[in-house]
């Protein structure tokens, strides 16, 4: 999580909890999951709440740790 991304920003200090108050309604997707959403749709809602406390593998996440170890198994959301 990148947590200092909006310094000086009009967005600055807004929480995932904020964000998704204020937006319930916006869409946007798991990252690095070709095989239930081969089309990079935007499924989960933002004010759904679930997704902040998801730790997801990505599809490849095993591949991705037998070329650097230390790289995260868990795939991001993505709102954009």
């Amino acid at each position: 999580v990148i947590e200092n991304a909006s310094v000086g920003m009009a967005l600055e200090g807004w929480t995932c909890e904020r964000l998704a108050k204020e937006f319930p309604e916006a869409r946007m997707r798991l990252e690095y999951d070709w095989k239930r959403n081969p089309d990079d749709r935007n499924l989960q809602a933002l004010g759904e709440g679930s997704w902040m406390d998801a730790a997801v593998a990505g599809v490849d996440a095993r591949e991705r740790a037998e070329q650097d170890p230390k790289a995260p198994p868990y795939a991001p959301f993505y709102w954009g």
